[in-house]
C-alpha cells in the first residue's frame, strides 16, 4: 500500500480549520475554471464572490462564539487572509466594479444585523478596517450607480 502523504490533514485539528480548507479548494476550482473557461469567466467569478459571502457568514459566527479566538490580531490576520483570498477574482473585474465588491464585502462583515456583544462587533469592524485598508477604498469609493456604464 502507498505512503498517503498527510501533512495538510494533519493541520485539520478543529472545524475552523477544516472550514477553510473547504473554502480554498472550492475556491480554487472555480478560480481555475474561471481561468480556463473564459466563455464563463464572469458568471464564476460572481459565484465566487456569492460562495465566499455566504461561506464567511457561518465560519464568522464560528470564531467569534469562540472568545479564545477572538484578539484584534487575529481579527487582523483574517482581515489580511480575505483580502489575499480574493484579491485575484477582485482583479479581475473593472475598477469600479472591483471597488464596490471590495466596499460591500466590508459593509456586510461590519453590519449583521443581528444582536451580538460588543466584542463580537469590534471583531467584525476590524475585519473590515483591514479590508477596506488592503483595497485602499477607505473614501475613495464611489458607488456604481454615480458612474456611467459603457463609457
Amino acid at each position: 500500500m502507498p505512503k498517503i502523504n498527510s501533512t495538510i490533514l494533519d493541520k485539520v485539528k478543529d472545524p475552523f480549520t477544516l472550514l477553510v480548507l473547504i473554502l480554498l479548494m472550492v475556491e480554487s476550482v472555480l478560480g481555475g475554471m474561471a481561468y480556463a473557461f473564459s466563455d464563463f469567466r464572469r458568471p464564476l467569478i460572481y459565484s465566487i464572490i456569492i460562495f465566499f459571502a455566504l461561506y464567511t457568514i457561518p465560519v464568522l459566527y464560528l470564531v467569534i462564539r469562540e472568545r479564545t479566538l477572538t484578539p484584534s490580531a487575529f481579527a487582523k490576520d483574517l482581515g489580511n487572509d480575505i483580502y489575499a483570498a480574493l484579491h485575484g477574482p477582485f482583479s479581475n473585474l473593472e475598477e469600479v466594479e472591483s471597488e464596490e465588491a471590495w466596499a460591500t464585502l466590508a459593509e456586510v462583515i461590519r453590519n449583521s444585523g443581528s444582536q451580538e456583544s460588543e466584542q463580537s462587533q469590534l471583531f467584525r469592524n476590524i475585519i473590515a478596517d483591514r479590508l477596506e485598508k488592503n483595497a485602499q477604498i477607505q473614501g475613495n469609493w464611489k458607488p456604481l450607480q454615480n458612474h456611467q456604464i459603457g463609457n
